[in-house]
């Protein structure tokens, strides 16, 4: 994976915004470097090269005249070409760590890493696969993409506050009032239906117009929705605030769902398996843990699928590496689709293909247990399983 041929921000496309050409500033900027190196000279005339930065170097631009930038970085100064630079804060988004994790020296699990915290704001320069390019006072380094919230305001698709004559800019807490209030990323139902919010739910209204619509706030996450469907709080009034239900997209984290549904989900929607091939691995996983995540067992096997042995401990490594808990209902799902992928690779051909019916769901848990999880006295537990994955699961999810 080559981040030096990413296209969205950091390609050879960023050349041609020219930001370090326009008139110099006044103040100094953080610049990071776009060509594949970079010529640093202790002149202006740039005769006298004295060292090299590679790309994604950071370095601060002092000032710039006639293509040529004064530059430092740590206690050294010399001069660079400004075609060789762009400005930070021209092709970053401003970003925030969603979960304690780790950043790499390099895209590679097996690089060096640093922890941390949730809650540390970062530049986010570009994306490739699930890996994030990200920048922290001058110092670039690459984390998990799921591990980011990008600021609402950065984001190109966010939802921003109408900016029209009939809207009042005013912050307030309103009550849901509907059954289910839909939150969409526009003023418009024909825009895309962010989620819904549950009845009784105190959501924070920041801007609301005269054709009906309010640009309102929870947990952080903004959207759009109707003013019939809500109430103003007075002041000193008490509305109660239920569990809102999260954004479609966040089914891994509702507490709301059993951890059977999630896991439905994450196999649907995450790896793409069709109905059968999910209630198959269901099967399996009831059979082995009951869906408790820490199940452990006497033979040392762990989690949803009782991970024992070496994958016991590829499970742990890898879920470090990549800045899950392995304790957690996330990590073992995103390990289970790495091991599918990579290890398991034949009996995830298998499940993508088999029948969405019940005979394929039967198919299926007999495959993923005679093949994947290899239990004592496999051929029974794998009919076992294959009726189970039949008779329970296709009956509770093909509707």
């Amino acid at each position: 994976m080559n981040f030096r041929t990413i296209t969205r921000r950091l390609a050879a496309g960023l050349a041609a915004l020219l930001i370090l050409c326009a008139p110099a500033e006044a103040e100094p900027f953080s610049a990071i470097v776009t060509a594949k190196s970079m010529k640093v000279y202790a002149d202006e005339a740039c005769t006298w090269n004295v060292a090299t930065l590679a790309q994604t170097a950071v370095v601060t631009v002092e000032s710039y005249e006639n293509g040529v930038a004064r530059i430092t970085q740590g206690d050294r100064e010399g001069y660079a070409a400004v075609r060789d630079m762009a400005a930070i804060s021209a092709i970053a988004t401003p970003a925030e760590v969603n979960v304690n994790t780790y950043v790499f020296q390099k895209p590679s699990l097996s690089s060096r890493t640093l922890k941390v915290k949730k809650g540390t704001a970062v530049n986010l320069l570009a994306t490739n696969g699930a890996w994030a390019m990200v920048e922290r006072s001058g110092v670039v380094a690459y984390m998990n993409k799921a591990h980011l919230t990008v600021s609402a305001e950065a984001e190109p698709d966010a939802p921003a506050a109408p900016e029209t004559p009939s809207v009042v800019t005013e912050t307030f807490p309103a009550e849901v009032v509907a059954s289910g209030m839909r939150v969409y990323k526009s003023a418009s139902t024909a825009s895309a239906c962010l989620g819904s919010v549950k009845k009784g739910t105190t959501v924070t209204v920041q801007a609301y117009n005269s054709a009906g619509w309010a640009y309102i706030e929870l947990n952080g996450r903004k959207g759009f929705a109707k003013i019939a469907d809500m109430k103003r709080i007075a002041a000193g009034e008490h509305a109660p605030t239920p569990a809102p239900t999260p954004a479609p997209e966040d089914y891994i984290h509702n507490d709301s769902y059993s951890v059977e549904k999630r896991c439905f989900l994450f196999l649907t929607r995450e790896m793409k398996l069709n109905t059968a091939a999910a209630c198959g691995i269901l099967a399996n996983i009831e059979r082995e843990c009951s869906f408790n995540v820490n199940d452990a067992s006497y033979d040392g096997g762990y989690g949803l699928v009782q991970w024992t042995g070496s994958r016991n401990t590829k499970l742990k490594n890898w879920c470090k590496e990549n800045g899950y808990d392995y304790k957690t209902l996330e990590g073992q799902l995103w390990f289970l689709k790495y091991e599918l992928e990579t290890s398991q690779v034949k009996t995830y051909n298998y499940l993508k293909n088999v029948a969405d019916t019940p005979a394929g769901a039967y198919d299926a848990a007999y495959y993923f247990c005679y093949y994947f999880e290899i239990p004592v006295n496999k051929a029974a537990q794998s009919v076992t399983r294959g009726n189970l994955a039949k008779d329970k699961y296709w009956v509770r999810y093909s509707g």
